[in-house]
């Protein structure tokens, strides 16, 4: 397996990074009307959600290897998958469905990974009857890379 990303690719998570801040500002805000100890407490445990939710689901990051495709949202590394390229049996460019909103989504077999509401995804079909959506600006090229390092069926004579 190879160590460096011949595709790579990052998106933030621009809806959260807008939002998740809210609360913690609010509740600074709040603070800074009076000395009150639990309203202090209470701004270093939003500004500490705050921070914990954007490392951790702050972006999304689509990386390409030899044999495998990976994504991991956030800066931690964590939350993180990767499938197999022997394992995708057909590959999509959609728009992500809007009703599903963003993030880490689905029941079952049937998974959205995204940053973007109704934008640009790359469907996968993988075998066992699994799908993945990828949401991404470029699904063409995504697609383009990952058709140029999947591996060939053997030939028949």
């Amino acid at each position: 397996m190879s160590t460096h990303a011949s595709y790579r690719h990052t998106q933030l998570f621009k809806s959260m990074w807008l939002m998740m801040p809210l609360p913690a500002l609010v509740v600074s805000v709040a603070a800074l009307r009076g000395p009150d100890q639990d309203l202090t407490q209470a701004v270093l445990i939003a500004w500490g959600v705050c921070i914990v939710g954007l490392a951790s689901l702050g972006r999304l990051a689509i990386e390409l290897h030899s044999d495998e495709l990976r994504w991991t949202f956030g800066f931690l590394g964590w939350p993180h998958w990767s499938v197999p390229l022997r394992d995708i049996v057909t590959m999509q460019s959609v728009r992500a469905s809007a009703w599903r909103g963003a993030g880490i989504k689905g029941l079952g077999k049937d998974k959205l990974f995204s940053v973007s509401i109704g934008g640009p995804a790359l469907r996968l079909s993988l075998t066992g009857g699994r799908i993945i959506t990828l949401g991404t600006p470029e699904p063409d090229r995504l697609a383009a890379f990952i058709e140029a390092r999947r591996p060939q069926p053997p030939m028949t004579r």
